[in-house]
């Protein structure tokens, strides 16, 4: 008859611990948040748009082409890129910067949605205005004219180019394998249609109730009235890759908690046949 080994349970409860503490450790490393927007307004609802809340950002022309970048120490002065028909040299990149409307005499006059026309970075950890903003030289491929853009971090206006292209400067868009629409909330929950997702389809998101789809949580956290028709609808989503270790977990200790008792068993029925044999 076969036997389990003799160490398979201890074995077996010392690597369901390591995938466990593993698992933990590494938990930050696949783990990403989100944060959505959705706006219902008296004609109805719309579809919500998540970002990255993490230091990941992408320069957006025309609403199309994208330039990513993942951090603030991954693109530094002299840096360039292209992107659809226009050249662009970074002139400065920060997050503690102190824009300002009266720039220097001797600095180019630069041109920003919000009326802003200077711009320089501060010491980290300082008391400067943080204003996270890139400073850019721009020139068409074909025309060659330049121009210089100062973008703050998700301004709602774009910067429109010679030629009449739109210029963003915005958190990474969540790349999500569904659509959630948003079309009416309250105090308790929102109205939600979920595209994508075969077994969901229109459902009430409670604010003490999140979805769960595999490796993507969604919660409700409230709204914001912007005008006496619309409110602005906010969520947050966290995406969790290693969601599946408790279960590991849960399912190693458990056989090893079994093959532990069963030799266990077996051990103490062998004794008392070899004592009365």
């Amino acid at each position: 008859m076969y036997r389990i080994p003799k160490n398979f349970g201890l074995w077996g409860i010392h690597l369901s611990l390591i995938v466990l503490l593993g698992g933990s450790l590494l938990l930050d490393c696949f783990y990403e948040e989100y944060e959505g927007y959705g706006l219902v307004s008296a004609t109805g609802g719309s579809v919500v748009e998540f970002v990255s809340t993490q230091d990941d950002f992408e320069v957006i022309l025309d609403d199309s082409l994208t330039f990513f970048i993942n951090g603030y120490k991954s693109v530094k002065k002299g840096d360039s890129f292209s992107l659809g028909n226009y050249d662009f040299f970074v002139l400065e990149f920060c997050k503690n910067g102190i824009p300002t409307r009266n720039a220097d005499e001797n600095s180019r006059e630069l041109k920003n949605a919000t009326g802003y026309t200077g711009f320089s970075c501060g010491k980290s950890g300082g008391d400067e205005e943080n204003f996270p903003g890139i400073v850019l030289r721009t020139k068409h491929k074909r025309w060659g004219s330049e121009d210089f853009v100062l973008l703050g971090l998700d301004e709602p206006q774009p910067w429109i180019l010679e030629g009449g292209s739109k210029l963003y400067f915005s958190h990474r868009s969540a790349n999500l394998p569904f659509t959630v629409h948003v079309y009416s909330m309250d105090e308790r929950g929102a109205d939600i249609v979920i595209e994508g997702m075969s077994t969901i389809d229109s459902l009430r998101l409670g604010s003490s109730a999140p979805l769960r789809y595999k490796n993507y949580t969604l919660h409700y956290k409230g709204f914001m009235p912007m005008s006496s028709t619309a409110s602005l609808v906010l969520f947050d989503l966290n995406k969790c890759t290693l969601f599946f270790v408790p279960y590991v977990f849960m399912a190693l200790f458990l056989l090893s908690a079994l093959g532990f008792y069963i030799n266990k068993f077996f051990a103490k029925k062998k004794v008392h046949h070899e004592k009365y044999s």
